[in-house]
């Protein structure tokens, strides 16, 4: 068993002002009540133009459904490029929308949106678009349900290769009310995808996520949720895969919350977050789990928030790589009193439980009720796509899009738990890595104690150039902290040495920096 590292700070309660700031390029908005426009939202490269497009689905609309594509051209989208549209009255058009990843090997992303029925007469569908460089908005391969099901593909997922066949393969969720099948179904990838299920396991939960490879064996595993509180349930993959849950994880609040975030700390395996149910607390808490050739269901990072106590997520937990280090970085929905909240916690080889960005709304407009994540500019880190699902009344729904800043702070980063001094006045500046550098370098420093911290970049001439952290108490940790080679007025600048200087109250520490264009 893995020893659970609780990591709490006598420092756990950050400033509002040290952390990170999402800046806000885009608000998309539903076009009538009852739209439920941002219930389903996904990204992906689905043109092969090198930068992912975002889809935003408003189920309601018109009571047929539609959905919205933005693409990048140039600068952050506010229109549509296109839109799919519902063709029957009564149908919900849709309420998933998925990247699959590459379904038939093209090396192209592809996507899945589900036409579910209202009307419990028709059945219901699964419309699957390869993705490619001329890509319209008619579905290259569909599959109906046998009868007027109302939850089908209500859960949908990519989930990786899970039998090793080279394929990517999707699970997705069955409720027949005639009881003829209630559960899940995987379906394997290729260049010819058929509609006969290659691997179910019937049961009454109702999420599932693809998780990607936790145990390092080269299979895609999965997890399936429940809303009413049954332990969650990991099967690894294989060849064959078998119907027998490899772990169990007990005590899981309900809400079917939870799933795959990548990997978090770098060590080569997927890892996975949900919120759970402890015997010593009535409180619930987010907790990380690190995959690993030895995975368990014993957790290894509960999450805090931005007051240092623990929260769980309500609504959704997902991931992306908003600072383009490599490392996958978790997006959780706390939800607090009178507020809604989205947390981000950026990645690390010694990852942080306090979160690096905190951003509130208002609880009445249901904040924080889908996220998503992809890199719509393609300039190598991800947006935050936001979901205010009450907005302004009647579920009509709105969407905010948020970019990173141009440096990064990442706060507590970087530093073995139980290896950091706390002597008075100790501090260490390491080089910058990369450097010589090009496009972007991370500089690491480590506090013993909570200091007036300062970091500044001067070229040889001591002119400042930027002034990555002005002068502001921080606490005992380590950071990293990126800069991209731009100046105080977000210019490029030329090819050189330049210098790094890091004060820590009276003391004063300098670095060269090499950039090379």
């Amino acid at each position: 068993m893995k020893t659970l590292t609780l990591i709490l700070l006598a420092f756990a309660l950050v400033a509002n002002s040290q952390l990170n700031e999402l800046r806000l390029v885009g608000q998309y908005y539903g076009e009538a009540a009852e739209d439920h426009f941002g219930l389903a939202t996904t990204f992906g490269d689905f043109d092969n133009d090198g930068c992912e497009e975002m889809l935003i689905g408003a189920s309601g609309w018109d009571d047929y459904g539609k959905n919205y594509f933005y693409d990048w051209d140039g600068s952050w989208p506010t229109d549509p490029a296109f839109t799919f549209q519902g063709m029957i009255e009564g149908y919900s058009y849709d309420d998933v929308d998925m990247n699959l990843g590459d379904i038939n090997g093209d090396g192209i992303d592809d996507f899945g949106l589900v036409d579910y029925v209202f009307n419990f007469v028709d059945p219901s569908r699964l419309d699957i678009f390869y993705g490619a460089t001329d890509l319209d908005t008619l579905p290259d391969w569909s599959m109906w349900s046998d009868g007027p099901i109302h939850n089908f593909g209500t859960s949908l997922d990519s989930c990786g290769d899970v039998n090793g066949d080279g394929g990517n393969d999707f699970i997705m969720h069955i409720l027949d009310p005639s009881d003829e099948f209630r559960g899940f179904q995987i379906y394997f990838g290729g260049n010819v995808l058929d509609t006969i299920p290659d691997w179910e396991y019937p049961s009454d939960y109702f999420d599932c996520s693809g998780l990607g490879d936790v145990n390092g064996d080269s299979f895609g595993d999965v997890m399936l949720l429940s809303f009413a509180g049954g332990p969650p349930l990991l099967f690894f993959g294989g060849s064959p895969m078998d119907t027998i849950p490899d772990l169990v994880f007990y005590n899981f609040a309900a809400g079917g919350v939870g799933g795959g975030v990548g990997d978090v700390n770098g060590d080569g395996y997927n890892d996975f977050c949900m919120p759970m149910r402890f015997p010593d607390s009535t409180l619930s808490r987010d907790a990380l789990y690190f995959g690993g050739p030895d995975v368990d269901n014993t957790p290894d990072v509960l999450l805090l928030n931005i007051f240092g106590v623990i929260y769980p997520s309500l609504r959704s937990i997902a991931s992306g790589d908003f600072n383009g280090d490599g490392f996958s970085d978790i997006v959780t929905t706390p939800g607090l009193p009178g507020t809604n909240s989205v947390h981000v916690y950026l990645g690390s080889a010694w990852f942080n439980p306090s979160p690096d960005v905190y951003i509130n709304e208002s609880v009445m407009h249901d904040f924080g009720s889908t996220i998503s994540s992809g890199d719509l500019n393609g300039d190598g880190c991800d947006e935050l796509l936001i979901t205010h699902g009450d907005y302004p009344w009647f579920n009509q729904g709105m969407c905010d899009l948020y970019t990173g800043p141009e440096e990064w702070i990442d706060f507590g980063a970087g530093v073995e738990p139980g290896k950091l001094p706390h002597t008075p006045g100790w501090y260490k500046l390491d080089q910058n890595y990369p450097n010589p550098f090009n496009a972007t370098t991370t500089i690491h420093f480590e506090l013993g104690k909570a200091s007036i911290i300062s970091l500044v970049i001067y070229d040889l001439q001591g002119e400042k150039v930027k002034e990555l952290i002005k002068p502001k108490e921080m606490i005992p940790g380590g950071y990293n902290v990126s800069w991209t080679g731009k100046n105080k007025v977000e210019q490029p600048v030329s090819s050189g040495i330049y210098l790094l200087e890091l004060r820590v109250d009276d003391y004063r520490e300098v670095r060269k920096m090499v950039l090379v264009r």
